[in-house]
């Protein structure tokens, strides 16, 4: 299916901005954010709506009874990390969001190289092994290891 937004490559100068942008981001972002490994994602608390609900509930209670904040709780840090946390939130869905178009982008661009050249091709070249159409073995070797791809994952035909 042809969608008239992706018709052409994107120019190299706006791939150039865009690139510069994201860079800036990331040298901007970088002192603020850090990288785990799978290891410390597994062992680390998630903060979901009802953990957040928590926090903020915690963030209360040391502000109203500071007596059952233990010695080693400090409650400025705490303060600090849920506002850290509160300001990831914006950054997070607006990437989330331009992640969503380049990806749909991607599917969209990729269908369409699957739809309008591999699938034609790829049969033509079987036919024109079958003809014993000069160079057609060449061909069919360098794509006969993708010969046994479904064609949809759903099943249906494009």
């Amino acid at each position: 299916m042809p969608y008239q937004n992706l018709q052409g490559t994107i120019p190299p100068a706006v791939m150039a901005i865009i690139m510069t942008a994201v860079n800036n981001i990331k040298m901007e972002l970088s002192p603020y954010v850090i990288n785990l490994s799978m290891a410390e994602r597994s062992n680390l608390y998630k903060m979901g709506p009802t953990r957040f609900s928590l926090a903020q509930k915690v963030i209360v209670v040391c502000d109203t009874l500071p007596i059952v904040v233990p010695n080693f709780v400090n409650p400025v840090e705490i303060k600090d990390d849920f506002e850290r946390y509160n300001q990831y939130l914006p950054l997070r869905q607006a990437l989330a969001q331009i992640l969503e178009s380049v990806d749909d982008s991607m599917m969209a661009s990729g269908s369409e190289i699957m739809t309008k050249g591999a699938k034609p091709i790829y049969a033509n070249v079987k036919v024109a092994k079958d003809q014993n159409v000069p160079g057609a073995d060449s061909a069919d070797e360098l794509l006969s290891p993708y010969y046994d791809l479904p064609d949809q994952p759903d099943g249906g035909n494009p």
